[in-house]
């Protein structure tokens, strides 16, 4: 990201995407909780014979497991994502008020064409000459 697209990108969609990831963290925390609570409860008391049962039971502990493993993987990216947003919220605000400043000063920032970003003078001198 260079300078200018720092100074113009609207962070607003990374933010949705935070809460978004955060709501789908929750909600897999909540399933699986839900699953093991619930489903893998009553598949351990209950009293099932014959081949179905072992199968039964290894089949609601692997759903259990793939629950926690989604909510896991979704607080990462949540956590990710978060990180991001909070991160280049933080520097385009401090971008924006150093080039504030610097324009207060008298000075002009812009992007250069190899992600550097140039300062120049914005004074203009006007040299009146004779009469």
């Amino acid at each position: 990201m260079n300078y200018n697209e720092l100074m113009e990108v609207d962070l607003g969609a990374l933010g949705n995407a935070v809460a978004d990831w955060k709501r789908v963290a929750e909600a897999m925390q909540r399933l699986g909780g839900e699953a093991r609570d619930g489903l893998q409860a009553k598949a351990e008391k209950a009293r099932w014979e014959g081949v179905n049962a072992g199968v039964t039971r290894d089949f609601v502990g692997k759903t259990v497991k793939e629950f926690e493993d989604l909510h896991t993987e979704a607080k990462s990216i949540f956590s990710v994502l978060d990180d991001a947003h909070t991160e280049l919220k933080d520097i385009q605000q401090q971008a924006r008020s150093v080039t504030a400043e610097a324009k207060e000063a008298g000075f002009t920032v812009t992007g250069g064409k190899d992600g550097t970003v140039v300062i120049g003078d914005a004074l203009v001198c006007e040299v009146d000459g004779p009469g």
